[in-house]
């Protein structure tokens, strides 16, 4: 089975109701639908993920990706399978801009990983202690992993 997930915002978040709608009805769907999640990281990221930008008057979105953000994703991706294979630890940094997704694309990467495959850790740094563990503060990495996944569909 083979998926087309939208990238325009809106016509996203009506493709997302019709695929939980059909998921709903639809074990053979619903189990396709989480492979290619698996499968794919891009189409996660627009299938499944939402982002909070507190900055613009519309703050919860479907996390579509830019085609900027694509490679960053799938070079992320890459790297940690090439970690898997060897067995061995890796340090990736990504150097970025504001307000260009940074932190929701590294949190979602791992996400999917955490998902997909049983035992996946990794590790999480900032500039700042105070800005890693909090269920309470939107600026704290543990707080946005755990908004993202309160928002995964069941």
């Amino acid at each position: 089975m083979t998926f087309e997930c939208p990238k325009e915002p809106f016509a996203n978040i009506r493709w997302r109701l019709r695929c939980r709608d059909r998921a709903n009805a639809d074990r053979g769907f619903r189990e396709a639908f989480l492979q290619a999640c698996f499968d794919d990281p891009i189409f996660f990221f627009n299938a499944m993920l939402w982002v909070y930008e507190p900055r613009v008057s519309i703050k919860v979105k479907p996390f579509v990706t830019w085609p900027h953000q694509d490679p960053v994703i799938l070079q992320m991706d890459r790297t940690i399978d090439e970690a898997m294979a060897n067995q061995l630890p890796i340090s990736m940094t990504v150097p970025k801009s504001r307000a260009q997704g940074g932190t929701y694309i590294y949190l979602g990467v791992m996400l999917r990983r955490a998902l997909k495959e049983s035992g996946f850790s990794a590790g999480l740094v900032t500039r700042n202690e105070e800005l890693v563990d909090s269920r309470t503060d939107a600026d704290a990495v543990m707080f946005k992993l755990a908004w993202m996944m309160d928002r995964l569909p069941r």
